[in-house]
């Protein structure tokens, strides 16, 4: 069977996505053929039986050419990874070919590309019920798949918070709690990774004391940088489950959240993992009763870790997305498109209808009109 993926990016050493090459390498253990098309990235390493296009363009472009792959390729399944505006754009060739379709998604907000695209779609997977908002009967709640053989604890030094700049992830606040600590504590450091517009705001709000942006680290270096934290703090109120905080777990760590979704994973260590969203000090008492206790942070490290290996296998995660993918083998048809289509058909027939009426009498009116008029004249001769 073959598999085609549509993702952002292929790239082992980019920031943010780096780790989705690890799912097509899973991939390629379910499927005989498996091709990705990708807008950004290397690619890297992978399995004899997969290959990767790069796709360049602008969106029209790029929606062109993903039709042309698939109608050349003839894919038995398509899965698209967070983009659902090109699970609407490759909608006409998969209906050529007959290829049921597959999205992964995850986010707090349900953009308009994920509800228009919905009717055309054969299943949803997501991370959570929190992660995909769309009250929907194609939603498969599965788990994130973390590669936890990837990250291993090592001596612990700073406090680490890892995500994008921006205000939705509430760097500030971090810093500002961090800055609350005592003297002796903030000597361990403050080390943020990420990038983002916000940067040399937050450098302002930092004051050089003993914090150090990272700015965007390669994929392949990230677990380095969780194996030397003592503690994760993360302040993101995005109300779905942040991947950082799931690596930071599988490196064997204490992590701080505000955010809810976590509450069964974290289920036992709310007293230490949990802070009141905005509260500063909150925060800063939750820092510094772990900073101050190696041996408490080893053990919730150790108990998360476990955690993380026994619930979000990124091997299972695959395994479970892929034996659905298989058996579910009806196409959205073009019987499928007229039932979504059909609701505009009256209104459409209506306007036709009215159309064709206007045209109707303005003819019987410039009948009469010239038909009355040689009436006239008529008489008017013959008096």
């Amino acid at each position: 069977m073959k598999l085609l993926i549509i993702t952002q990016e292929l790239d082992e050493d980019a920031a943010g996505l780096g780790f989705f090459i690890s799912w097509v390498r899973e991939f390629s253990k379910w499927f005989e053929e498996v091709k990705v098309l990708h807008f950004r990235g290397r690619g890297g390493a992978l399995p004899s039986n997969v290959s990767h296009k790069l796709i360049r363009g602008n969106k029209v472009a790029k929606a062109l050419l993903v039709n042309r792959e698939i109608l050349r390729w003839k894919p038995d399944r398509v899965f698209i990874h967070m983009c659902p505006e090109f699970a609407l754009a490759s909608l006409p060739a998969c209906t050529a070919v007959g290829c049921p379709r597959f999205l992964w998604f995850m986010h707090g907000a349900v953009p308009q590309s994920l509800r228009l695209s919905e009717p055309f779609l054969n299943l949803i997977f997501t991370g959570s019920s929190k992660s995909l908002r769309l009250d929907t009967p194609k939603k498969r709640v599965l788990h994130h798949g973390i590669d936890a053989g990837r990250y291993a604890g090592k001596a612990s030094e700073y406090v680490l918070d890892v995500g994008r700049m921006s205000k939705v992830k509430n760097h500030g606040l971090v810093i500002n709690a961090f800055l609350r600590l005592d003297p002796e504590l903030r000597k361990r450091g403050l080390v943020i990774a990420g990038g983002g517009g916000m940067l040399d705001e937050l450098k302002i709000i930092a004051q050089d004391q003993n914090i150090l942006f990272l700015g965007n680290v390669p994929n392949r270096e990230m677990s380095e940088v969780y194996a030397n934290c003592s503690v994760f703090v993360t302040a993101s109120e995005t109300g779905s489950v942040d991947k950082t905080v799931l690596e930071a777990m599988a490196s064997g760590k204490p992590v701080i959240v505000c955010n809810e979704a976590f509450t069964e994973l974290l289920s036992g260590f709310e007293s230490y993992c949990f802070f009141e969203k905005g509260n500063e000090e909150d925060l800063t008492a939750k820092m510094e009763a772990l900073l101050r206790d190696g041996a408490l942070c080893d053990k919730i490290g150790a108990e998360l870790r476990e955690r993380v290996k026994d619930t979000q296998d990124v091997s299972d995660l695959i395994r479970l997305m892929s034996e659905q993918i298989k058996s579910h083998a009806d196409p959205v048809s073009a019987y499928d498109l007229m039932e979504y289509v059909i609701p505009f058909y009256p209104v459409w027939r209506l306007n036709k209808k009215l159309k064709n009426k206007r045209i109707m009498f303005a003819k019987k009116a410039q009948g009469r009109h010239t038909g009355g008029g040689n009436d006239d004249s008529g008489q008017h001769s013959g008096g």
